[in-house]
């Protein structure tokens, strides 16, 4: 007996495949109109939400390859929206933090981000929306997301990781 696909149209890869490009469509617009591109915006996410982030964390923290980080941690510095200082007791690696120039530019985005969303989710209830990013992090490889996790909060400051288990 011959092993075959499912129906291609409930295949799950190819679901999230599909769901992925429309995402990344409905993404590229947003980020292009405000000049940047996805890794930027999420670094500058990244960067609003915690403050100083370890250079060396943003890889893991947003989900790339770490030469796709560096391209956009160099071209974000270049636009004057993220900056950098030597790590406090080790002065072979940097931190990394928003500009004034870069919070405002994280700011303008806020709300092509959360139209973004509300078009993603305008047909599902909170309910819906709750179980869906459950469901989406039980997909996802549990030893590859807790190596990305602690991959990312071991360059976290000490008092960081206090306070975010709390």
């Amino acid at each position: 007996m011959r092993q075959g696909l499912p129906e291609y149209s409930a295949y799950l890869p190819h679901n999230i495949e599909q769901l992925s490009e429309m995402v990344s469509a409905i993404a590229a617009a947003a980020h292009d109109a405000h000049g940047l591109t996805a890794t930027e915006w999420r670094i500058l996410a990244m960067l609003s939400a915690h403050g100083r982030v370890p250079q060396k964390a943003i890889a893991a923290g947003v989900g790339v390859e770490k030469v796709v980080a560096w391209r956009a941690i160099t071209s974000l510095r270049k636009k004057r929206f993220v900056s950098r200082q030597f790590c406090e007791g080790d002065y072979r690696a940097y931190d990394l933090f928003l500009t004034e120039a870069g919070r405002h530019k994280f700011e303008d985005t806020v709300p092509v981000a959360r139209d973004r969303e509300a078009v993603l989710i305008a047909g599902l209830t909170r309910d819906e929306v709750r179980r869906l990013c459950e469901l989406l992090k039980k997909l996802a490889p549990a030893e590859a997301a807790d190596d990305d996790a602690e991959a990312f909060s071991a360059h976290l400051p000490t008092d960081f990781k206090q306070a975010s288990a709390a």
